[in-house]
Parts: structure tokens; sequence; C-alpha cells
């Protein structure tokens, strides 16, 4: 292979490594705007994420992957460790969340129940007392 295929496919590997470091770095800031309920953030965080894992599909550096340094393999392989595991920890919280929002629909869902357009009149003589 010449000199300038090489230097391309580093080149690639490189862009390949920054694209992984930045959707690890994407879902970490999905699972922060989660925790604070902020849905613009979390909207514009996966469109990131959709954006990221486009080209991620479209550049990896696998079939170049043997002509390649070996400091370059080993901080491809780290980032896709630290990928893997926040990618772990965005998948458990988001069942979590799942769980929990189909938990509250449930519950405003028997309590709303009698206060829509559609409810009947509720009786007018309806009071609270206490015997003692």
């Amino acid at each position: 292979m010449s000199k300038n295929a090489n230097v391309w496919s580093t080149q690639t590997a490189a862009d390949y490594l920054t694209r992984v470091r930045a959707l690890t770095t994407e879902l970490g800031s999905a699972i922060g705007a989660i925790e604070k309920n902020d849905l613009a953030r979390l909207q514009n965080s996966v469109a990131a994420q959709e954006t990221l894992c486009g080209a991620l599909s479209q550049a990896s550096p696998a079939n170049a992957i043997g002509q390649l340094s070996a400091s370059l393999r080993h901080e491809i392989r780290s980032a896709h460790a630290a990928l893997a595991q926040q990618n772990r920890v965005y998948a458990a919280l988001l069942r979590r969340s799942h769980h929990s929002a189909g938990l509250l629909m449930a519950l405003y869902s028997n309590y709303g129940q009698g206060y829509g357009k559609d409810a009947g009149a509720r009786p007018g003589n309806h009071t609270l007392s206490c015997e003692g």
C-alpha cells in the first residue's frame, strides 16, 4: 500500500476516534438533560447523536486498523470501551425513566378522571366533616 493511502487511513481513524469521543460526550449530555428534565437539551443531544452515528457508520477504520500505530489502535479501543460503558448507563437510565413515566401517567390518569370536559357534574351537596 502506498504511503498516501496509509496517511489517509490514519487520518480517517483519527476522525473516527474524534467522533467516538464526541458521541460519548453527547450521551453524557443526554443523561444530564434527563436528570434536569431539560427537553430542549435532550432533543439537541439526540439530534447530535444521530448525526455522529451516521458519520461513524460511514467512516469505520476497520479495514485499515492493522496499518495504524499501536497507540492509535489503543486509543480507539479505549474510546470504544468508554462509549460502551456510557451507552450501558444511558440505556439503564432510559429504561428507568420509561418505567417512571409510565407510573406517573397511570397515577395521573386515575386521579384525573372526572375533571375533564367530559366529566359529569359533581354533586352540589358534597361536604367534608369530622366527627369527634
